[in-house]
C-alpha cells in the first residue's frame, strides 16, 4: 500500500496487489460541521481529478443520500443531502449497499426514542465494481460507541454462498414508468401485500414493494447505473 496523502478528514492510498492491478482507497471522516462539510466534498472532487484508477471510498461520510436514511428527531437538511449526492454523481460514484441492519449510528433521545442514520458506507467507480463484482459491505455492532464499524470484503469469503447479494440503497428510476407493465406489476404487488393499519405494517409493505421495484427493473431493465456510466 502507497499512501498519497492523509489528514484529520482521510486517508488516500494505492492499493497494490501481487499480480493485479492496483486500484485506489481512500478512507474518509468527513467533517462533523454542517456549514464546514463543503470542503470534504470538494476534497473528494479534487482526489477524483487526481486518478484514472478503479476507486473505492469508505468511511463516516456525516451525511445521508435520502431522508429516509435518517429516522428520528432532527431532520436532515434538503440542501446538505443535495451536497453529498452532487458530490457523489461528480465523482462517479455508486453505493455498494451492505448487510446488516439499516443504520450505522444510533443515539437516545428524550423520551425513550432513537435517531437511527446510515452515515457510514462505501461507495466506488464503475471500474471497482466491475473489478470486483462479489465486494460486500457488513454492518456489525458495537458493545461501546454510538457508531457501528463497518467492514469491506471485496472477495469472496471462504463459505460465504456465491451470489448473495446485499442490500443496496433503493433508488426509483423515472425510466420504469416508460414499460407498459410498470403500473400493474407494481399494483400487483401493492395488493399482496395486504392492508396497513400502523406504521410498522406500512413499513413492512414498502420494503417488501421496494425489493419487488429492483427485482423488476433489473429484469425488465438491467443495472441502470451502471449501464448508463458505461457510456
Amino acid at each position: 500500500m502507497e499512501i498519497l496523502s492523509y489528514s484529520q478528514y482521510h486517508i488516500d492510498a494505492i492499493i497494490t496487489e501481487v499480480g493485479r492491478e492496483p486500484w485506489r482507497l481512500t478512507c474518509v471522516y468527513w467533517e462533523a460541521q454542517a456549514c464546514e462539510r463543503h470542503k470534504t466534498w470538494e476534497m473528494l472532487k479534487f482526489i477524483k481529478s487526481a486518478t484514472a484508477l478503479p476507486w473505492v471510498c469508505i468511511g463516516d461520510f456525516n451525511e445521508v443520500s435520502y431522508r429516509a436514511e435518517h429516522v428520528g428527531v432532527q431532520e436532515r437538511s434538503h440542501v446538505q443531502i443535495a451536497g453529498f449526492r452532487e458530490a457523489v454523481n461528480v465523482c462517479g460514484l455508486n453505493d455498494l449497499g451492505y448487510e446488516g441492519r439499516s443504520w450505522t449510528y444510533e443515539k437516545k433521545v428524550v423520551g425513550g426514542a432513537y435517531c437511527r442514520v446510515r452515515l457510514d458506507r462505501a461507495l466506488a467507480t464503475t471500474d471497482w465494481i466491475n473489478r470486483f463484482p462479489e465486494a460486500t459491505l457488513c454492518h456489525l455492532t458495537a458493545a461501546a460507541s454510538d457508531h457501528s464499524p463497518i467492514v469491506l470484503s471485496w472477495r469472496r469469503q471462504q463459505g460465504r454462498p456465491k451470489g448473495k447479494r446485499s442490500k443496496g440503497l433503493f433508488r426509483y428510476e423515472l425510466m420504469w414508468e416508460s414499460h407498459d407493465n410498470f403500473s400493474s406489476a407494481l399494483s400487483q404487488s401493492w395488493q399482496e401485500e395486504g392492508s396497513a393499519s400502523t406504521l410498522q405494517e406500512l413499513q413492512r409493505k414498502l420494503a417488501a414493494i421496494s425489493v419487488m421495484l429492483n427485482d423488476w427493473g433489473m429484469n425488465t431493465f438491467g443495472h441502470v447505473r451502471v449501464e448508463a456510466a458505461k457510456r
